[in-house]
């Protein structure tokens, strides 16, 4: 392609695209969130549906239709109770937070799920074994991020003191140790001993 400009020279140049390249530059690992403010992971948020429908669906048409046939109110009620538990359980997961669905899932596991096993239901067995499952998942969360700051505080420290600064500045005050006691003691004196 020959392109005539007002000084009579031509140019056969390409326009060439060029991508700004970002370096990446490797990133830090985030900070585990705190324990209480901890989010559910997938796996976590799929099994509390599922347990909410067990619990809040199946077990409560269970126990309202064993209520109807048995004619007793005590089984109506906890028939509500389950769809109540359900209902918090489907609120703790759409929460994302961990904590809630916890406590959620430890409470609604002492309710029985079933008429026919009113007392260690292995599905209840089953919601206290999710519920533990979170404890340790939310301890570990709390380890990993007690590990980094000290981390943290160790590399800034260190700073401090290549810097040239007090030492004292760098660590944290001291926490309110009781001091010695000033009170005087002396030794015991000896009985002399006596020869015969």
């Amino acid at each position: 392609m020959t392109d005539d400009t007002t000084d009579g020279t031509t140019d056969d140049v390409e326009a060439i695209d060029v991508e700004a390249t970002d370096v990446e530059e490797p990133e830090e690992e985030p900070l585990p969130e705190k324990p209480f403010s901890a989010r559910t992971t997938p796996l976590e948020r799929q099994l509390g549906y599922a347990a909410a429908a067990v619990f809040g669906v199946i077990g409560a048409a269970w126990w309202i239709v064993q209520a109807i046939v048995d004619k007793n109110g005590a089984d109506a009620g906890i028939g509500l109770l389950l769809l109540v538990g359900g209902a918090a359980l489907v609120l703790a997961v759409r929460s994302g937070r961990r904590i809630i669905l916890l406590v959620a899932v430890v409470l609604v596991s002492f309710i029985p799920p079933s008429p026919l096993v009113r007392a260690g239901s292995p599905m209840q067995l089953v919601m206290l074994i999710f519920a533990g499952y979170m404890m340790i998942k939310t301890s570990n969360a709390a380890g990993k991020r007690a590990g980094l700051e000290r981390k943290e505080r160790a590399e800034g420290r260190r700073a401090t003191r290549k810097s040239g600064g007090s030492p004292a500045a760098a660590t944290p005050a001291a926490p309110n140790r009781p001091t010695a006691s000033k009170r005087y003691t002396p030794p015991k004196k000896r009985k002399p001993t006596s020869r015969r």
